[in-house]
């Protein structure tokens, strides 16, 4: 694993949990306490999170702008490769909805580097800015309440707007994937009815998520795992989570 890799999967545990713990971490990675330890100096360094005795706790005010912040950096590894596989799955002349998610962020600008003949709707503020570039990727922006801190839009304007609209394919990411209760999750309500409205209306959809979004949760649920075709992860997803997922009807890929 990156080194980058493993500072966002640190930073979706502190925002999901509200604190981490350096010999949680440890076992979790399996790597040292003082290599994570040098992390959560970075990190700190960087603004991200405060470090405490045994761990690290949110900047005060921050808990709810991790998420935010960290997707605005450079992308890891694991999401460019399922942003990678996930730009395979679409054909000429496609129209996909591309909702808030880093990820996507890295596909729409994949989008744009192939030049690709697709039409794509989003509400997502960064990728409206890196698909209006000249390109044939042609783009339709969804707006709404601005949610500020997912830099999009969301809520009841959102949906109402896609629900004019059917899509070939949707991507959707996820704050968290429940296999107990065979749901994904997010934290706001209003990013869970708008993931849900945009499931609604495609011929096809799938989940992009790192396989860390199995440890993690939100609070508001945005789809059932069998409203999914398919779901685009990483390679270290364990062999019976796989196993569940295509017991529920999804393809899996793993990158």
């Amino acid at each position: 694993m990156f080194v980058e890799e493993r500072h966002q999967i640190i930073l979706e545990i502190l925002e999901q949990d509200g604190k981490v713990l350096v010999n949680a971490l440890s076992e979790k990675f399996e790597v040292t306490p003082d290599l994570i330890r040098k992390d959560l100096a970075v990190l700190e360094r960087e603004g991200l999170l405060k470090r405490v005795y045994g761990g690290a706790i949110p900047l005060k005010g921050k808990s709810r702008q991790l998420n935010s912040i960290s997707r605005k950096g450079k992308p890891t590894a694991v999401k460019i490769r399922i942003a990678e596989k996930a730009e395979s799955l679409i054909g000429n002349g496609e129209m996909i909805f591309l909702d808030i998610s880093s990820i996507n962020l890295e596909l729409a600008n994949l989008l744009v580097r192939k030049n690709r003949n697709v039409t794509v709707v989003t509400n997502m503020i960064e990728i409206m800015k890196v698909l209006s570039i000249d390109s044939r990727v042609k783009l339709i922006f969804i707006g709404g309440k601005l949610n500020r801190e997912k830099s999009g839009f969301t809520g009841a304007v959102t949906i109402e707007w896609l629900s004019k609209y059917q899509f070939d394919q949707a991507f959707i990411g996820a704050v968290g994937i429940d296999l107990m209760r065979e749901s994904v999750t997010t934290y706001e309500i209003d990013d869970a009815l708008t993931k849900t409205s945009a499931i609604k209306v495609s011929r096809k959809s799938y989940l992009v998520a790192e396989s860390a979004k199995f440890s993690q949760q939100g609070n508001c649920r945005s789809a059932a795992l069998s409203d999914f075709q398919g779901i685009i992860t990483d390679s270290s997803i364990q062999a019976e989570s796989i196993e569940k997922l295509k017991s529920l009807g999804l393809e899996v890929f793993t990158v």
